[in-house]
């Protein structure tokens, strides 16, 4: 199991292939990542930077990234890497990505080669790429931190807690110590002990946004993830869901109308 899941892979889920993207950037160490899809975004979905080997020496790179989600048997056309380009511009990026879960025209590739003896860096990242990609990488992030003491005594406590039967801890951190770190890594250590269905609750959808990123650099990348809110349940699969107090609370609340209902 890895992080593409079924729903992304089959292009059910455009939101999620964009997510998907993003977490493998940065378990691979891109570094400055944004989720900027949306109204207005340009053209760009997710942009960031990465530290690479020049002849001058080090250098940092910019990244623009067009996500395209597809069904069935569609492919991504020129027009996609069109969008990429005034992505780059409007960002001022140094390299164009369109990413997919599909494939490619011919015609695309085409379009690919004549930018780039323009001078233009384009990257096509199909569905086959991305799987080969996840599959090949470390279980672990190279964005994963390393606990500082207090941060690490918490997690031990909790999880003693739960070896021992507790349905319940619970642990107070000042604003910016890392209680998503910990969060995190207590997450994975449960995922590690059979744990395969996390549940992570908020009261906005930005935040559960935020949790969802902040919680990615601690988990390997058996660990899927996913976001629910507007009424949508948790998802009933292996992961962790992250969502709001409101969508579980009414989830909840409707399926006990239709227990009711049933007796």
């Amino acid at each position: 199991m890895t992080f593409y899941t079924p729903d992304i892979s089959s292009g059910a889920n455009w939101k999620g292939l964009e997510r998907l993207i993003a977490r493998l950037m940065l378990h691979q160490g891109w570094e400055n990542i944004e989720v900027i899809g949306g109204t207005g975004d340009k053209g760009g979905d997710i942009i960031a930077t990465r530290r690479e080997v020049a002849s001058s020496g080090l250098v940092t790179k910019s990244w623009v990234v067009q996500s395209k989600a597809v069904t069935g048997n569609r492919y991504i056309g020129p027009q996609a890497i069109n969008e990429a380009i005034s992505a780059l511009s409007f960002y001022d990026t140094d390299v164009a990505v369109v990413a997919t879960n599909g494939e490619f025209t011919r015609s695309a590739k085409k379009r690919q080669d004549e930018l780039r003896a323009n001078g233009f860096n384009v990257k096509l990242w199909n569905g086959a790429f991305l799987k080969q990609l996840i599959e090949r990488m470390p279980e672990k992030s190279k964005a994963a931190r390393d606990l500082r003491p207090y941060q690490s005594g918490i997690v031990k406590k909790v999880l003693a807690a739960f070896d021992g039967g507790e349905s319940r801890a619970f642990y107070i951190v000042a604003t910016g110590l890392g209680k998503t770190v910990i969060a995190a890594t207590i997450a994975q250590n449960l995922w590690n002990r059979g744990l395969h269905r996390i549940l992570v609750l908020c009261h906005a959808t930005d935040l559960a946004f935020q949790l969802e990123q902040g919680f990615w650099p601690q988990l390997s990348k058996s660990v899927p993830t996913s976001v629910f809110f507007n009424g949508l349940p948790p998802r009933n699969s292996e992961g962790i869901s992250f969502g709001l107090y409101q969508s579980l609370y009414g989830f909840l609340s409707g399926v006990r109308c239709k227990m009711k209902g049933s007796l």
